[in-house]
């Protein structure tokens, strides 16, 4: 469907820029026309030019700010679930918790605040491997 966008498109500003030349030659003889022609290439060239913006919007966005929707977050629960069973040895309270966090915070439409976790423990004891199986398994 998106190609076929892009080709109607296309076609619509070659009719356009074939017409308005072909106007525009046979109207150089007075200043009129002249300021007429340029009109109706300047509106074509907004109305394409807001077009495009439009169509590509969501990418522009994208790169100029944060997106927090797919394909940038995608949280897979499963495998969250598999690598932090098969991964994190010892702590029971984190394969207890932090799936059920994660989950109910992510599959809630319109969350009041921020999930924020903060881990505690001695050095070595896995804080950074949690948060990074989290990361890997909630985005891109």
């Amino acid at each position: 469907m998106r190609l076929s966008m892009y080709k109607l498109l296309l076609y619509a500003i070659v009719f356009l820029f074939d017409q308005t030349a072909a106007e525009s030659i046979s109207s150089l003889t007075s200043m009129h026309s002249l300021a007429e022609s340029i009109s109706s290439l300047t509106r074509a060239a907004v109305t394409y030019g807001g077009g495009a913006l439009w169509a590509f919007q969501h990418k522009i966005k994208c790169n100029l700010f944060e997106c927090c929707d797919k394909p940038y977050v995608n949280p897979r629960f499963d495998k969250l679930h598999s690598d932090l069973h098969k991964l994190v040895y010892g702590q029971h309270l984190v394969l207890d918790t932090v799936e059920k966090a994660i989950r109910a915070h992510w599959t809630n439409e319109r969350p009041k605040k921020p999930l924020a976790m903060s881990f505690h423990g001695y050095t070595g004891s896995g804080k950074n491997y949690v948060a990074e199986i989290i990361a890997n398994n909630t985005f891109k």
